[in-house]
């Protein structure tokens, strides 16, 4: 029968860890979403998007001449699908903002539930500390 080792943690200290982490990735999808009605940002994703793959096609155009380049590369070569904005793109942001939302709500209410011992420290298996910290 297989144990589960346990870690142990500063529980105030994992629960700051753990709100940073997810606020920052809401942080970052706010961006995504406000990015949306902003031309500029568009554009500049639209621009790094063409470099990428001009980088990527030259470097496979490089390699054709050699030996270095299987066939099996040479099908499997794809272009990335251009940036573009329209309401599906703005839904799945706006639904991948809510998620992350309800996530941090989820993380605050399962690590408060938790008691840390007298030196204010948890023990948590790997496991138990994706479930109540996302991590």
């Amino acid at each position: 029968m297989a144990t589960s080792s346990k870690t142990t943690f500063k529980l105030a200290e994992l629960q700051q860890r753990a709100v940073e982490a997810i606020d920052q990735q809401i942080a970052a999808q706010v961006l995504v979403v406000e990015s949306f009605d902003d031309d500029a940002a568009l554009e500049q994703r639209v621009t790094d998007w063409r470099v990428k793959q001009e980088a990527r096609v030259s470097h496979l155009f490089s390699r054709l001449g050699g030996a270095d380049l299987s066939n099996e590369e040479l099908a499997a070569f794809t272009i990335d699908r251009m940036p573009k904005v329209d309401r599906w793109d703005r839904m799945r942001a706006k639904t991948e903002l809510h998620a992350l939302h309800t996530r941090r709500g989820r993380i605050i209410a399962k690590s408060s539930s938790l008691t840390a011992d007298a030196d204010g420290n948890i023990a948590l298996t790997a496991t138990q500390l994706r479930e109540f910290f996302g991590l």
